[in-house]
């Protein structure tokens, strides 16, 4: 959507707001240019803007969630190394700064699955959070700003 004349917002197609974003891109310097990525921005895309605005120029991208973060730009840093499938295979799990159970439903499911059946380990670092599992003792370390 693009604010109109009238101060109201009015849809419009991909291409218009391609053209409004190219056209202001073009007024502005680069370092004055700052991404925002929303709680609800899937990593895919969070790297897509990041690279779109590394190819202008800047470097900054602010994530609604955790504030900003230059050092993202590295695939491996965000994607799963497993199939989801594959988790269920595993020994031990370590989470980092997550809360599956809140943000990746599925993932959660097959954890809780292993833990159960196979007694997998899980660890966790990060803020205190609500699993559906038992970590084993002395692996949480709770994490607070």
């Amino acid at each position: 959507m693009i604010r109109g004349a009238d101060g109201r917002f009015k849809p419009v197609s991909w291409r218009d707001v391609l053209a409004v974003v190219a056209e202001m891109a073009h007024q502005v310097k680069p370092e004055e240019i700052v991404g925002v990525a929303g709680q609800l921005f899937d990593a895919e895309s969070m790297i897509a803007l990041k690279d779109f605005l590394n190819k202008m120029g800047p470097n900054n991208v602010w994530c609604e969630a955790n504030g900003s973060n230059r050092d993202a730009d590295l695939r491996s840093g965000y994607i799963l190394n497993s199939t989801i499938a594959g988790l269920e295979k595993a020994d031990a799990f370590l989470l980092v700064g997550t809360q599956p159970r809140v943000e990746a439903a599925i993932v959660n499911a097959r954890i809780r699955k292993t833990v159960q059946a196979n007694h997998a380990k899980v660890g966790y670092v990060g803020p205190p959070a609500d699993f559906n599992y038992n970590l084993k003792q002395g692996i949480q370390v709770a994490v607070t700003t």
